[in-house]
């Protein structure tokens, strides 16, 4: 007679350690991603890089805008560094003011022209 039970149907027979080890190590192996697919993205991530430095040298240098600035009136200041965050830089380092309030003489104007 002998000590084994019998099998039930839907039992699973066990597996051994060395097969569980290498199904550990092929789903490790397919997650991890291949050196060319890792070569690709970082080759890709440079050209992105590169693309944005080259968009930042782009325009105009502050000094410029600074020298153009010179030439803006005082009622157009608030337009000109209304414009971008290059130009409100150059604004603030010229010291020079934003119009808090529009003079009395354009107040009629932009009331005339809402109607």
């Amino acid at each position: 007679s002998s000590s084994s039970t019998p099998a039930v149907e839907g039992d699973v027979p066990s597996t051994s350690a060395s097969t569980t080890s290498k199904r550990k190590r092929r789903r490790r192996s397919e997650s991890k991603p291949s050196l060319d697919a890792v070569h690709v993205i970082a080759e890709q991530n440079d050209q992105n890089e590169q693309q944005q430095k080259e968009k930042k040298k782009r325009g105009l240098p502050d000094e410029l805008w600074s020298k153009i600035l010179e030439d803006v009136d005082e009622n157009s200041v608030t337009a000109f560094a209304s414009v971008c965050k290059q130009l409100r830089r150059v604004q603030k380092r010229s010291g020079r003011e934003l119009k808090k309030r529009i003079p009395k003489k354009l107040r009629n104007c932009t009331a005339a022209a809402r109607g």
